[in-house]
């Protein structure tokens, strides 16, 4: 017979080991301790946790609350059951700033116990899953962003969790399938999830995204900023991109309203020709990037 034990401190449990064939301990679970419990019980979710301290064999030694009849002294670590001369051993490693190892006294079960995975290797990675908001390429001004993803699943195991990267640096990890970033720098990003089971195993979505936030500081139509200068604007079909002694030489891209982008392609000179004539009138951003930083310039296409 199996046995869940839910512990809010060290208990005595050598009759329940009497009588179990399996114990499951939960220490402090919090909210989540029903689901997590009963994700462990049914095979969903392999367990990596040990025992976070040691549990007495008996009450004989512990003592009881009266000061007088405190047998474990609860300053010291992993001394239950320990004899007045392995206590001394145990003070000495305090007093070296030495870490205690859990090896004195007599308890019914040491610091770190515990089976892990109860016999239930995970040995793959979750299934295959993908990105959905913000859409690939996204263009906004806005440095508040909320990104979703589909939830992922695993045949023989939960997903324990996700971890979001943003630019290939881990940001977070979090239980559901979204995540809000605020104050994002201007630019290029790329973002993209893992998906971690429970025996640790990380599946990657299947795209990586990429998305742009605009500066708010657009140069406005027939203005010119940081040697960047177009002509004629408003267009009809052809303008004229100058560059001409500016450190913006990179790339460029250009958005509609929608932040659906149009073109984008490397800057190999310094003035370049650019043909929307197969676009409608309307509204258009011209980003040109450079090793220092980016610059956005509003264009009319009449």
């Amino acid at each position: 017979m199996n046995k869940i034990c839910i512990l809010p401190r060290p208990y005595v449990l050598t009759p329940v080991v009497e009588l179990s064939d399996a114990i499951l301990v939960v220490y402090r679970g919090g909210n989540g301790i029903g689901q997590a419990t009963a994700e462990c019980i049914f095979d969903d979710f392999v367990p990596s946790g040990k025992l976070p301290f040691q549990l007495p064999r008996s009450q004989s030694q512990v003592g009881t609350d009266n000061i007088n009849d405190q047998i474990e002294k609860w300053e010291l670590p992993y001394d239950i059951g320990a004899t007045d001369a392995e206590r001394l051993i145990i003070r000495s490693y305090i007093d070296q700033d030495l870490p205690v190892p859990p090896i004195f006294g007599d308890p019914l079960f040491r610091y770190g116990f515990g089976i892990q995975g109860f016999g239930t290797p995970d040995e793959t990675a979750p299934e295959p899953f993908d990105l959905i908001a913000p859409e690939d390429y996204t263009a906004t001004s806005s440095t508040s962003m909320t990104f979703s993803w589909e939830p992922a699943s695993d045949p023989e195991s939960s997903i324990s969790y996700y971890e979001f990267y943003l630019d290939e640096v881990k940001r977070a990890e979090v239980t559901t399938t979204d995540y809000t970033l605020d104050l994002l720098e201007a630019g290029d990003h790329t973002w993209y999830v893992k998906a971690v089971n429970g025996a640790k195993s990380a599946q990657a979505s299947t795209s990586v995204f990429n998305f742009t936030i605009i500066p708010t500081a657009v140069i406005p139509a027939n203005e010119s900023e940081g040697g960047l200068k177009i002509y004629p604007n408003p267009v009809v079909g052809r303008f004229t991109v100058d560059l001409s002694g500016s450190d913006y030489l990179n790339r460029l891209k250009i958005v509609d309203v929608s932040g659906k982008i149009i073109m984008k392609k490397p800057i190999d000179a310094e003035i370049m020709q650019i043909d929307l004539s197969g676009y409608p009138s309307g509204i258009y951003f011209l980003t040109v990037f450079g090793d220092t930083g980016i610059v956005v310039a509003k264009i009319i296409k009449n």
